[in-house]
C-alpha cells in the first residue's frame, strides 16, 4: 500500500479511498435516517450542536475521498460527475438528501398514517392528516370541474388518444418515424401565406354582405313584422334560385 494522503485522494491507493468515503458517507445518512423515522442518534454522546452537524462533515470527508478524476470505475465517474464535482457541490448534495430524508417522517404521516380514507364528506375527517374522503367524493369535479357526468368519457377518450398517438413514436417503424418528426408538425408559413391573401378578401366580402343585409332589416322592420317576414322569405326564394345561376355560371 502506497502512502496514504486524504488531502489529494488519488488512483495509487484507489479502493482504500473508496472503501472509506463510502463508509463515512453511509454512516452520515443512516444516521439523520435513524434520527428521523426512529429518533435514534448514532452520536448522542456529543453536544446536541455536534451531533447536528456531525454528519454533514462526515458525509463532506467521506465524498471528498471518494472524489478521484478518472478512477476508472463507471459508476464512481458518473457519481463524481454529477453530484461530487467540487466542495460547494459535495455539501449542497448533502444537505438535498438529507433534506429529503428529514422530510419524509412528516409527509408520510400526513399522507398516510394520519389521514383519513373512509367517509362520504369533509365532516368524517378527524385526523391531522389528509382527508382523502373528501378528495374521493369530488374526485370527478377535481378532474373534469363541472363538466356533466354522462359527457366524462369524452375526455377520457380524448386524454387515452392523446397518451396513444404520443407513444405511437416509440413503437413506430423507421419509415412512420420520418413523419412524426418536429418539422412535420411546424406550419407552413408558405402555404398559410397565399390561404391568407384569398381568404382575408372572401372573409371581407362575406362581412359586408351581412353589413348589409342588417342595414336592410333594420329599415324593412320600421313597416312591422309583417315586411320583415315577407322580405326574409323573399331572400330565401332568391337563394334558391340563384343557386342553379351560379351552378351554370361556374361551370
Amino acid at each position: 500500500m502506497n502512502n496514504l494522503n486524504f488531502l489529494t485522494p488519488d488512483k495509487k491507493n484507489l479502493y482504500t479511498y473508496l472503501y472509506l468515503g463510502l463508509f463515512l458517507i453511509s454512516f452520515s445518512i443512516l444516521d439523520v435516517f435513524l434520527n428521523s423515522f426512529f429518533k435514534i442518534n448514532l452520536i448522542f454522546f456529543l453536544p446536541s450542536f455536534l451531533s447536528f452537524i456531525l454528519p454533514l462533515i462526515i458525509g463532506f470527508i467521506g465524498l471528498h475521498l471518494i472524489r478521484i478524476e478518472y478512477s476508472g470505475v463507471k459508476s464512481l465517474d458518473i457519481l463524481n460527475k454529477n453530484i461530487n464535482t467540487n466542495n460547494f457541490n459535495a455539501i449542497l448534495s448533502l444537505i438535498i438528501i438529507f433534506v429529503v430524508i428529514k422530510s419524509l417522517p412528516p409527509l408520510l404521516s400526513w399522507f398516510v398514517i394520519d389521514a383519513n380514507f373512509s367517509g362520504d364528506s369533509k365532516d368524517a375527517c378527524t385526523g391531522s392528516g389528509a382527508c382523502w374522503a373528501y378528495i374521493k367524493t369530488w374526485f370527478n369535479r377535481f378532474m373534469y370541474g363541472m363538466y356533466p357526468n354522462a359527457e366524462q368519457w369524452r375526455i377520457n377518450l380524448s386524454f387515452i388518444s392523446l397518451a396513444f398517438l404520443g407513444s405511437v413514436g416509440f413503437f413506430a417503424s423507421e419509415k412512420l418515424k420520418k413523419y412524426l418528426k418536429i418539422e412535420c408538425f411546424k406550419p407552413k408559413i408558405n402555404y398559410l401565406s397565399t390561404l391568407f391573401k384569398q381568404s382575408v378578401p372572401i372573409m371581407f366580402t362575406m362581412l359586408m354582405i351581412m353589413f348589409g343585409v342588417f342595414n336592410i332589416f333594420y329599415f324593412v322592420g320600421q313597416f312591422g313584422e309583417l315586411a320583415t317576414a315577407g322580405y326574409g322569405t323573399a331572400v330565401r326564394i332568391e337563394q334558391v334560385l340563384l343557386l342553379p345561376v351560379i351552378g351554370l355560371n361556374t361551370a
